[in-house]
């Protein structure tokens, strides 16, 4: 009797282990945008999410932090939130992951990163993550912390060059935040208005905006 209880409780702990260590490397949500700029803008769909600055410490250390204040974005997240104008958030130094996020899905050791040219301003940075037998690639450019672009690649793990299905996301600073506007909101603009009103904060931008 007591040899088949330790045996039942050897199973649980090899089983609690398992599913441990798939948490560690869970996949990424589906969805993420396509990079304007490292290259062209292009409308956003469905794809993973960039990893986080977490799964890249050497690199979240050189990225130049993004200005406070009002940004203009075109994100998927905002996709159906302003179907005839455009969305700002409010940002501050705590909650620019609204902007530059990303979930911490990847273990540090599956992701290398490499940075071309932070000079002037300029920061150019790309990092490689292994899921499976596909590499989620992260191009990601901020100009003056004013400016942000990001493309996600997803990519057969045998590919010898950046092709795969690519999102992106883009936004820019454009001013202060007014005395109303909070940093953690965000706001829906007509085209041919210009006056700003509040909009919901969509669900995914939340965790973000309350740090």
């Amino acid at each position: 009797m007591l040899t088949h209880v330790r045996s039942n409780l050897l199973l649980l702990l090899a089983l609690a282990a398992a599913v441990q260590g798939c948490s560690r490397s869970g996949e990424p949500p589906a969805s993420a945008k396509q990079p304007a700029s490292v290259e062209a803008r292009a409308p956003s769909s469905p794809a993973v999410e960039a990893p986080a600055a977490s799964a890249a410490p050497d690199a979240a250390r050189t990225q130049p932090r993004l200005k406070p204040g009002l940004w203009r974005v075109e994100d998927g997240v905002f996709a159906g939130l302003v179907d005839t104008g455009k969305a700002f958030i409010c940002i501050d130094a705590a909650s620019e992951g609204m902007i530059n996020r990303g979930p911490a899905r990847f273990a540090a050791d599956k992701c290398s990163t490499s940075v071309s040219n932070k000079e002037h301003g300029l920061y150019l940075g790309r990092t490689v993550c292994k899921l499976g037998d596909h590499n989620v690639i992260t191009r990601l450019r901020i100009d003056d912390g004013q400016i942000y672009f990001r493309d996600v690649i997803t990519q057969p793990a045998a590919a010898t060059d950046d092709s795969g299905e690519k999102v992106s996301d883009y936004a820019e600073w454009t001013a202060e935040c007014g005395a109303d506007q909070k940093p953690g909101q965000a706001f829906a603009q007509a085209y041919d208005s210009t006056d700003m009103k509040p909009v919901d904060l969509p669900e995914r931008l939340k965790p973000a905006a309350a740090h």
